[in-house]
């Protein structure tokens, strides 16, 4: 199969520009490892160039393509029908850079996939804003880039790394965290930017998710939506 790469441009940061889509027969697995194997030395951070850009490949588990930004009825030409909804009016978050909350309307959708543990979809205010993968279907050591492979994604970027809490979990239980912000994952999708995260328990790949979180600048109309915080939630008003 000849896979399909969505090379996002970015001409300057935070803007970014275009999005397009190319046929690449050298893509796939060998122009991710090239991509890992480019990486800056252990403890270094890469700084993406200019003219770098995300990818998203061809695989076997979901065209990401087909789901980031879509309204529900496009998604679900690829994914079919839900198993589980949850709708409610809340708030929406995004770090464009310092947090902010807004009003905004979430569908949580549940799907059914034969090669995940679980996808949920954050539909907010009509399009895909944030797409959990969880229960990736990886074999051998865990790696973010191996992980990130399994669902065809190659960042540019370097992530920041760090070991959230465990929370109720048993005593010695371990999370990885990986984290791209925009302009480390530098991630176009219906011209709306996405960071991107990876996690971890205990390196156990059944254990394991990818998120893509939306986080584009805020449009006038949404900055009217604008919720103040007290503490570290939104003060409904």
């Amino acid at each position: 199969m000849r896979p399909s790469v969505f090379t996002c441009v970015f001409a300057c940061l935070p803007a970014l520009l275009a999005c397009t889509v190319e046929q690449n027969p050298n893509a796939g697995a060998a122009e991710g490892q090239a991509q890992a194997e480019g990486q800056a030395a252990a403890g270094e951070q890469k700084s993406p160039a200019k003219d770098e850009r995300a990818q998203l490949l061809s695989n076997e588990v979901l065209d990401l393509g087909a789901v980031l930004a879509k309204s529900p009825e496009q998604a679900e030409t690829v994914l079919g029908k839900f198993t589980r909804q949850t709708e409610r009016e809340s708030s929406c978050v995004r770090f464009v850079p310092d947090r902010v909350f807004y009003r905004c309307k979430h569908d949580i959708r549940t799907y059914d996939h034969p090669k995940l543990g679980m996808l949920v979809i954050d539909y907010q205010d009509g399009r895909a804003a944030e797409i959990q993968l969880s229960g990736l279907p990886g074999t051998g050591a865990f790696s973010y880039d191996a992980a990130l492979g399994t669902v065809g994604l190659v960042l540019p970027g370097e992530p920041h790394h760090s070991n959230p809490p465990a929370g109720n979990a048993p005593q010695g239980t371990t999370i990885d965290t990986w984290d791209w912000s925009n302009g480390k994952a530098r991630l176009l999708a219906e011209g709306r930017q996405f960071r991107v995260r990876v996690s971890v328990v205990d390196d156990d790949w059944a254990r394991s998710k990818v998120e893509l979180l939306d986080n584009t600048p805020l449009t006038d109309q949404e900055k009217t939506r604008i919720m103040p915080v007290k503490g570290d939630s939104p003060v409904s008003q």
